[in-house]
């Protein structure tokens, strides 16, 4: 088991990198678009039009394979084993290809870890898996639930924002 994990991280790694390449390749195609129609006045040669610029449903990210931002969020946290800020999940989804045409994309986050059952609010902007789904992916070795937390965790950082 431990080569099929080591095998899925190092697959991981790949996928960013290349989701990275692929973003900024498409960036840069689209300013070199850009430069052509301002220089010459014309379509460019091959012109493929940019992204849709419309909010993408869930609909339309089941359609390519991507997971709901719910899923996606709690992937991350599971994938951590550790209470993680806003931008720290934001950058592991961004890291993990994730894509999104959200205006602002931390305020999802929080919009969402508020709202789903799974994830409890561990300091402020701090958010981590609730212990029911925390236990199963936690369980020892010996088959054991290791202990639950409560429903909010605490940090040493105060509440206030």
């Amino acid at each position: 088991m431990e080569t099929y994990r080591s095998q899925r991280e190092r697959i991981r790694k790949k996928l960013v990198e290349l989701n990275r390449d692929l973003n900024d390749l498409e960036r840069r195609l689209e300013a070199a678009q850009e430069l052509y129609r301002r220089e010459f006045g014309l379509t460019p040669p091959g012109y493929e039009p940019a992204r849709e610029t419309r909010r993408r449903t869930p609909k339309d990210r089941a359609g390519d394979g991507q997971p709901s931002w719910r899923d996606a969020i709690v992937t991350v946290l599971g994938d951590s084993g550790r209470p993680l800020h806003i931008k720290e999940i934001w950058q592991a989804l961004v890291d993990s290809g994730f894509e999104t045409n959200s205006r602002d994309p931390l305020r999802s986050v929080v919009a969402i870890a508020v709202r789903d059952d799974r994830i409890v609010r561990s300091g402020p902007n701090t958010y981590a898996l609730s212990g029911a789904v925390r236990s199963k992916s936690q369980m020892s070795l010996d088959g054991q639930e290791g202990p639950s937390p409560s429903k909010e965790v605490r940090s040493e950082h105060s509440d206030a924002d």
